[in-house]
């Protein structure tokens, strides 16, 4: 397993704004700053975590929360998707959906001035991907590599190839609590969901200066 541990902040060099990012993080200490989208010239939406709850703040107008029931061993899965209506954000299968007027640029910076956190990887695709195909993001697990395969079974399989599911049925326990979520997923093919910047696994030292 590879990961980052995020002690400041950076910030991505892609508009966000009519796209969906997809992150895995592991809490170390609360509070933490995880990541801030930064929209226009006068609002924020930032994501945090305090207190075992994540907390959506548009703007400390509109401001919602999030207390997963559960993580795969302390990692989270958080999506956003922006569009100029509305910010969608999964918090492993938890939506918050919050209704706003959002201009454009939108630039997302992860961490904060104060935050302290595992990063394993973050995917901004072209598009603000369906519910499905986040779902399907969820399930390919917080250790799926994109272009690095793990074993020549994963190859031959290729989209068979998640953490949660053997080609034959079987359900990891990790993922069994989440097998309810796994329907309608099956059609989704990663290969098509439109990736523009990944930072993954294998990291490199200077990954984070894009």
């Amino acid at each position: 397993n590879d990961f980052v541990r995020i002690t400041s902040h950076f910030t991505l060099k892609y508009d966000c704004v009519d796209k969906t990012v997809a992150l895995w993080i592991r809490i170390i200490r609360q509070p933490s700053t995880i990541a801030t989208l930064h929209v226009g010239e006068e609002t924020t939406v930032v994501i945090r975590h305090q207190m075992d709850t994540f907390i959506i703040d548009v703007n400390q107008k509109k401001i919602k929360f999030a207390t997963p029931r559960s993580n795969i061993d302390g990692w989270y899965f958080i999506s956003i998707s922006l569009t100029g209506e509305m910010v969608n954000v999964f918090i492993n299968f938890d939506l918050i959906s919050i209704d706003y007027h959002f201009t454009s640029p939108a630039y997302l910076t992860i961490g904060g001035e104060i935050c302290s956190f595992d990063l394993q990887s973050v995917r901004i695709f072209n598009s603000t991907l369906s519910e499905n195909k986040v779902k399907y993001l969820f399930f390919l697990g917080p250790n799926f590599k994109d272009l690095v395969f793990d074993n020549l079974s994963s190859i031959k399989l290729k989209e068979k190839a998640f953490l949660y599911a053997t080609s034959e049925g079987y359900i990891s326990s990790t993922y069994s609590q989440w097998s309810e979520y796994a329907k309608n997923i099956k059609d989704c093919n990663y290969y098509n969901f439109g990736l523009e910047c990944s930072l993954s696994p294998p990291f490199l030292i200077n990954d984070i200066f894009l």
